[in-house]
């Protein structure tokens, strides 16, 4: 029964592999027709500098002179002195941002790789760091805040910190962890 199964699988094998070739063959047959008969067709045109008509220098866009999108083109002295007091806020943010964002990398890293069971006291050191972190960002963000509302009381408005680092989706650890710290914050306010 087994040496029949066997041969049965060989011949089927041999058959298929012989059908393969043949249909491999013709399509071989069949692009070289193609491509004879496309030789023949006359080549397309190239475009060449030489082609193309002078149309001079580009203009500028019509708010190339302005700051930004929201921003008059010159700025008044005291927004120019608020922007000055929130430049080296924003730094800090950006730099804090970026190290909070390697940790908790960090810790995924770790999670995904096992560290945490086998070395509990390296996770533990490394998720204390990250908590750290993004208390320290905690903080630079009602640093900002706290300069924007004195910036709005005396009549300026600061443009908006946009962040050097796009919003990755945190780890769940990472929203349980600000969820409490917002948390613990209301209470305190309350």
């Amino acid at each position: 029964m087994r040496s029949a199964l066997c041969v049965t699988v060989i011949l089927l094998s041999a058959v298929s592999s012989t059908l393969h070739s043949q249909s491999l063959a013709a399509v071989a047959a069949e692009e070289a027709k193609r491509r004879a008969s496309t030789a023949t067709e006359k080549p397309s045109k190239t475009i060449t500098n030489a082609d193309l008509p002078d149309v001079g220098p580009a203009s500028p866009p019509a708010d190339a002179g302005r700051l930004g999108a929201n921003e008059p083109a010159t700025a008044s002295p005291e927004q120019e002195l608020w922007e000055a007091k929130a430049r080296p806020l924003r730094e800090k943010f950006a730099a804090d941002q970026i190290a909070e964002r390697a940790a908790m990398a960090l810790v995924k890293s770790m999670d995904d790789t096992g560290v945490n069971r086998r070395d509990p006291a390296e996770w533990l050191k490394a998720l204390a760091e990250s908590k750290r972190l993004t208390d320290v960002v905690l903080e630079d963000t009602r640093a900002f805040i706290a300069l924007s509302e004195d910036a709005a009381r005396a009549g300026v408005k600061l443009r908006p910190y946009d962040g050097p680092v796009r919003q990755a989706a945190p780890s769940p650890e990472a929203s349980r962890d600000r969820r409490y710290a917002q948390q613990a914050e209301l209470r305190k306010m309350r």
